[in-house]
């Protein structure tokens, strides 16, 4: 069992509150990072549902979370033949800080796609990309010790001070102890390169408003490959754009989520 595996483990008691414990390591500047969140809450959406696999989640983050405990109480909103759906909130000390709503059901493992637009993005090799944990680091957080992120060198000009305004950035994620990638994953992966603000030497505190998923695939074993875009940065809001693609070239997982920024 992997870091991951271990981390967004849960369990439910007579009364049907489920309980976890959020483990430390994955969190950005000492709050729970949102897609960790979002895997956990996923997480317990499919044992409420007995599914195999989340088709979709979407999570509105309430509060700031803590580094502690939460419960959830699934409300079941429809079973179905081929999916479920219910809504998973996640509490710490009595009070919600994260809202879900989640279909459940089988994602595809190795079909071929009927239809795909546009093609897998291609990046340097991940040993030729700039690996966020390097010492001294500026940007480094708790969330790279679970987490090998190796970004496009074409993307960081930021880092050294010459950003280049595009709204995009690219890399490579995969779990840092070794273990392979599993859908539940995915949800990690999508929220876990820096924030677009980056590209226009935007600093800060970048909180998540909202945040839809969906998951098309099963990821083959491998890195994953990151892209996200915003198209409009305005007024202290930031919508981004993700895809994650595997090692098949297969898109795998999309998201979109609405963030605010502070300078």
């Amino acid at each position: 069992m992997g870091e991951f595996e271990k981390a967004i483990a849960a369990e439910v008691d007579d009364a049907g509150v489920w309980t976890a414990g959020v483990a430390e390591g994955w969190d950005i500047g000492g709050h729970p990072h949102g897609g960790y969140l979002m895997a956990l809450a996923a997480r317990i959406a499919l044992e409420a549902t007995d599914r195999e696999h989340p088709l979709s989640i979407t999570a509105h983050f309430l509060r700031s979370p803590a580094i502690a405990p939460v419960s959830a109480k699934p409300a079941l909103l429809r079973a179905g033949r081929s999916t479920a759906v219910v809504a998973v909130d996640l509490h710490q000390d009595g009070e919600p800080i994260l809202a879900t709503l989640t279909t459940t059901g089988r994602i595809p493992g190795t079909s071929a796609p009927v239809f795909q637009r546009g093609t897998a993005p291609t990046l340097p090799a991940p040993e030729a990309c700039v690996d966020v944990d390097t010492p001294g680091n500026p940007f480094r957080q708790n969330l790279h010790d679970r987490l090998d992120i190796r970004l496009d060198p074409g993307t960081v000009g930021w880092a050294t001070g010459r950003p280049r305004g595009v709204g995009e950035i690219r890399g490579w994620v995969r779990p840092r102890d070794g273990s392979e990638p599993d859908p539940l994953f995915l949800l990690v992966a999508l929220d876990a390169l820096p924030p677009t603000t980056f590209d226009f030497g935007i600093f800060g505190w970048v909180p998540t408003v909202e945040l839809t998923a969906l998951l098309r695939a099963a990821p083959a074993p491998g890195w994953l490959r990151v892209v996200v875009r915003s198209h409009l940065i305005d007024d202290g809001w930031l919508d981004e754009d993700v895809e994650v693609w595997d090692s098949s070239d297969r898109l795998v997982a999309q998201g979109r989520q609405l963030a605010g920024y502070r300078a």
